[in-house]
C-alpha cells in the first residue's frame, strides 16, 4: 500500500510554528475558530494555547496580560478555547502567534503586533524576544485571494460581487467579509445552481451566516460591472459554471444591451482555458460597451484578458 500525505504545506508550516512554541515552552496564541478542523489539529500540536477568533479578543488578552482582572471570567470567556489546565496568571507571560490559515491576512498580523506592543511594555525591549514569538504562517493562497479582492473592491468601476466557494468554508466567508465591509453588493453562491435566471432571483450567503433569497438582484438593460473571485479550494468548474450561468443569460437578452461582466478568477486562467473566445480589436468588449465581456485574471497576477461569453 502507498500513502501520499497531501497535507497542505502552510498547514503543516503552522503546525510546525506550535510545536517549536511548545519546545521553548511558549503558550500559541492561535488566531481562528475553536471550532473549525485546521484550528482543533493546530492547537492538538500545543502544549498550552488560547484560541482567539478576533481584534476584540485578542485585545482583551492583551488587557489581560498588562493590566491582570478576573481569572474566573477569562476562563469563562475562553472555556472552548483554551488549554486543558490553562492558566491565565502564569501562562501568558510566554506567547507565541499561530493562525487558521484561511483567517483575514490583515487580521492576522494586526494581532502580532497588538501582542508584540503588549510584551514590548511589559517587559522591555531587551526581554522582548524571551517573551513574544512571532512565525510567518500566513497562506499564500489565501493571501492572493484576499489582496487581489481589496484591490478589486477598490476599484470604482466593480457594481457588485459574486464570491464562489462552499458554504462552509472559512477562507471563502472571509472574502464575503471583504466586500461587504466595503459597502459593495455581493453574493456568496456555492454554485451556478443559486442564480434562477428566468426569476431573476439569487439564493446567496452573508458573512455572518445567513441564507438569503433576493430577488432582482440585475436590473434589465442597466449597464452592470461584476466582480466574481472564489474560495482557495473552489473547483475553478464551479467558478465557470457561474460565469457561463451570468454570461449565457445577458447574452440572450436576459439584461438587456450595455452590460460589462469584470471578474476576478481564482487561478491563472486564460479564455481558452476557459472554453471562451477571447475578442478581436474593435468589437468594444474590453470597453465594456457591448455585448458581455469578462474580464478574467488569477488572484496571483493572470492574464488579465477579456473573454467574450456570447451565446453564437
Amino acid at each position: 500500500m502507498q500513502m501520499v500525505d497531501t497535507t497542505c504545506p502552510w498547514v503543516a508550516k503552522v503546525w510546525n510554528s506550535v510545536d517549536t512554541h511548545t519546545r521553548k515552552q511558549y503558550t500559541s496564541v492561535i488566531h481562528g475558530k475553536y471550532s473549525h478542523e485546521e484550528t482543533i489539529a493546530t492547537a492538538s500540536f500545543a502544549s498550552n494555547y488560547i484560541i482567539v477568533k478576533d481584534l476584540k479578543e485578542a485585545q482583551y488578552v492583551c488587557d489581560y496580560i498588562l493590566q491582570g482582572g478576573n481569572r474566573e471570567e477569562f476562563l469563562q470567556k475562553f472555556s472552548k478555547a483554551v488549554s486543558a489546565g490553562f492558566d491565565p496568571e502564569t501562562m501568558l507571560d510566554r506567547v507565541g502567534l499561530a493562525n487558521q490559515t484561511t483567517m483575514l491576512k490583515g487580521e492576522t498580523e494586526q494581532i502580532g503586533k497588538m501582542l508584540e506592543k503588549t510584551m514590548l511594555t511589559k517587559y522591555g525591549p531587551a526581554k522582548l524576544n524571551d517573551h513574544f514569538l512571532l512565525m510567518e504562517t500566513i497562506c499564500d493562497a489565501t493571501q492572493e485571494r484576499q489582496d487581489a479582492l481589496y484591490e478589486m473592491v477598490a476599484d470604482p468601476e466593480i457594481d457588485m460581487m459574486i464570491v464562489v466557494g462552499g458554504f462552509n468554508s472559512s477562507n471563502t466567508s472571509h472574502l464575503q467579509e471583504i466586500a461587504e465591509h466595503k459597502g459593495l453588493a455581493s453574493f456568496w453562491v456555492d454554485s451556478a445552481a443559486r442564480i434562477d435566471v428566468e426569476k431573476n432571483v439569487i439564493l446567496h450567503k452573508l458573512a455572518h451566516g445567513e441564507l438569503k433569497e433576493t430577488t432582482g438582484w440585475l436590473n434589465p438593460g442597466k449597464p452592470v460591472t461584476i466582480g466574481i473571485t472564489s474560495g482557495a479550494s473552489t473547483p475553478d468548474r464551479a467558478v465557470e459554471e457561474v460565469l457561463h450561468k451570468v454570461g449565457g443569460w445577458v447574452a440572450t437578452g436576459g439584461l438587456g444591451v450595455g452590460l460589462g461582466v469584470g471578474t476576478q478568477l481564482g487561478g491563472k486562467r486564460s479564455c481558452k482555458e476557459l472554453g471562451l473566445r477571447r475578442p478581436e480589436r474593435g468589437e468594444g468588449l474590453t470597453e465594456r460597451r457591448r455585448g458581455a465581456g469578462n474580464k478574467t485574471g488569477s488572484t496571483g497576477g493572470g492574464s488579465g484578458e477579456v473573454c467574450d461569453t456570447r451565446v453564437r
